[in-house]
């Protein structure tokens, strides 16, 4: 293991150290010498870009940072869920991934960890596809700290470096600042002490510029976790205490934690028990304040170790259990310490075995020198010839790896385009915007597919003062679903058009025996048809004509507090065992009435608080507390509610509903 006395860097740490925390403007000052002579030379652009945001999605962003820098962890989310909602609905993309990051830092902040990485993940999805360096970089530096956590230093490391690269790219000093502490921290966990003190020093270089006091402090700690692996545990010391000093002045609980905590390892390695106790008791209380559900662990198993060491098996015990608690709410640590002395012992025996083979190359040396030089020579030869080989080899597997890559890449490609395809020409079969218009004075459709296209379709035809509307839900979705959704369109249409049916029911008969007839041409036993609920109003009079199968009819009355509800027949538009005629039902409708026709996409959709259905209630509800609103802002109240409901929930099926008001 490579010594920390040995370095130039090393030793200037520890003649700062001996300052005392009064002369610290001399000390940062020295500082600021010692990371140029060690650090890069480089402009700092202190250009920051200005846009124009929305004012209450900033304020939301503004209180989910605040409660983070507190330790309000619950409090951090619910803002940044807010902003994220807040951010979509008016298209801001950049604010999106901010809100992701910070819902991504409170589920790491409490050992949530896969939680996290989703949240980071989106957001960095989001920054690369707008372009954001600025932001990416921050990302970067997320989802390193997640894989540190867990011990991953190679997918850390990784990550760090990216955040490196773009934060050069952007002369971003505070994210060169953090990017060159954690890139150390991995060198740290390496065991490479020299080199990790040497990005310690770049990264308080550029915080002294910025009076990044947080990022200081953070130095401050992990230089003294380097002297304290050397066992020199009065500079250590030294620079635990100034870290903490410097996090208590700028209220970072998550390092004044830390700094607390390594300051009762530091006197338990001294063995002076009692204050190490009186070290791990404040960090645990702050830990348990601020709800830090990783740091309480680390806090109850610094004590349960501790009374081990004393033999307060009593107290001891009761440690365990709370550590045991936590540890369940984060992660199963059994598995990371069986694979912890699993390495370690690969490591003993890998040590032994190099001890042995040194030992037997040197008693060979003493005895047959020129003959184990010649076999040295021999074996280096065989193994450059090994070497070139297996290069060979790999450069050849890779190649072909490549080739097999464009083409999975192409064939994706392919599929993807001829599904875009499909929905122009599913677009197609649809009511248009203008024909929409020329119909219907005030409506709105929320038409949400689960896929690119769907098995869902709404349907509008129009026969002298009659306006025929419907909405059907094919059987399936995605490409099968819009297949099928092809055929049924065809049927109404021919109904209408070529039989002239205008009654609700005889055109779910009629479309009934065009759809089987066209399926009877399939070699197979076809079951495949649609739902549908189907209307006919008579703009003049106002009456309306409705029939459905398997979907039914809403009315708000314009003068009345509750929905009107009209179950639909319990039989669907294709092949069923037992087949009976439609039967149309008649209303009169008043100006202001309006009307509702929807799939099951909607109620049928998992979410909330519970991961429940919505069901027909949630969207009952939904429609009496927007039914004095204008169809558009309905349509609006339909997207909000929905979204807001199925947050991570994967969408299930295609989400259709037309509502249209007279």
């Amino acid at each position: 293991m490579y010594s920390p006395r040995n370095g130039l860097a090393i030793w200037s740490i520890k003649l700062l150290a001996m300052f005392d925390l009064k002369y610290k403007r001399i000390q940062f000052r020295l500082l600021f010498v010692l990371a140029v002579l060690f650090g890069p030379q480089c402009s700092v652009d202190f250009i920051y870009a200005q846009t124009k945001e929305n004012k209450k999605i900033d304020i939301l962003i503004k209180k989910s940072r605040a409660a983070l820098d507190t330790g309000n962890y619950i409090a951090t989310r619910q803002n940044a869920q807010e902003a994220y909602l807040l951010a979509k609905e008016e298209g801001n993309d950049e604010k999106q991934a901010i809100a992701n990051n910070y819902i991504g830092i409170s589920h790491e902040l409490q050992g949530e960890f896969a939680e996290a990485i989703e949240y980071y993940l989106k957001a960095l999805g989001i920054q690369k596809r707008i372009k954001d360096t600025r932001n990416i970089s921050s990302t970067y530096t997320n989802l390193g700290l997640v894989y540190w956590t867990q011990k991953d230093l190679k997918k850390a490391l990784n990550y760090f470096n990216q955040s490196l690269k773009y934060n050069k790219l952007n002369n971003d000093t505070n994210g060169m600042s953090s990017s060159y502490n954690n890139i150390g921290l991995i060198y740290m966990d390496s065991s490479n002490y020299e080199l990790s003190a040497t990005y310690f020093l770049k990264s308080i270089y550029y915080d002294s510029i910025t009076g990044n006091k947080n990022g200081i402090g953070s130095s401050y700690n992990n230089l003294g976790l380097i002297f304290r692996k050397d066992k020199d545990y009065v500079t250590a010391e030294k620079y635990f205490r100034l870290a903490v000093a410097i996090h208590k002045e700028s209220g970072d609980k998550y390092g004044l934690m830390n700094s607390i905590t390594n300051l009762g390892v530091l006197k338990e390695d001294k063995k002076d028990f009692a204050e190490a106790e009186k070290f791990y008791q404040l960090a645990l209380k702050i830990a348990l304040e601020s709800g830090n559900k990783n740091q309480c662990r680390v806090g109850y198993k610094s004590l349960y170790s501790l009374a081990e060491a004393r033999a307060h098996h009593a107290d001891a015990l009761q440690y365990y259990k709370l550590m045991s608690l936590y540890a369940d709410s984060i992660a199963n640590d059994e598995q990371l310490v069986k694979q912890t002395e699993a390495e370690m012992q690969f490591s003993f025996d890998q040590q032994t075995e190099k001890t042995k083979l040194l030992q037997q190359k040197d008693d060979l040396i003493n005895e047959q020198a020129r003959q184990r030089l010649i076999w040295w020579i021999i074996g280096m030869i065989i193994f450059g010839i090994l070497i070139s080989v297996f290069a060979l080899m790999i450069n050849k597997r890779r190649k072909l790896e490549m080739h097999q890559k464009e083409i999975i890449a192409q064939k994706n490609q392919e599929i993807l385009d001829s599904i875009q395809y499909a929905k122009r020409i599913q677009n197609a079969i649809l009511p248009t915007e203008q024909q929409l218009n020329e119909y219907l004075s005030n409506y709105f459709i929320y038409y949400k597919p689960k896929d690119i296209v769907a098995g869902d379709f709404y349907w509008m035809e129009k026969i002298g003062s009659k306006i025929l509307v419907a909405v059907a839900d094919c059987t399936g979705h995605g490409v099968p679903g819009a297949l099928i959704s092809v055929v049924c369109h065809n049927a109404l249409n021919r109904s209408v058009r070529e039989f002239h049916l205008t009654e609700p029911g005889e055109i779910l008969n009629k479309t009934r025996q065009l759809i089987l007839e066209e399926f009877m041409k399939s070699d197979e036993k076809m079951r495949d048809g649609m739902d549908i609920s189907l209307c006919c109003l008579d703009v003049t009079s106002l009456e309306l004509k409705w029939s459905g199968a398997n979907s039914p009819l809403w009315i708000k009355r314009h003068d009345k507090t509750e929905l009107e509800i009209y179950k639909a027949q319990k039989q669907p538009i294709g092949y069923f065992d037992v087949i009976e005629n439609f039967t149309t039902l008649n209303f009169q409708l008043q100006k202001g009435d309006a009307i509702y026709l929807f799939s099951d996409g909607y109620a049928d959709q998992f979410g909330g608080p519970n991961g429940k259905k919505l069901k027909s209630n949630g969207m009952r509800n939904l429609i009496l507390s927007v039914s004095e609103k204008s169809m558009s802002e309905q349509n609006t109240a339909f997207d909000t509610y929905f979204e807001n409901w199925k947050l991570s929930h994967e969408q299930i099926d295609d989400v259709c509903v037309f509502g249209f008001q007279v």
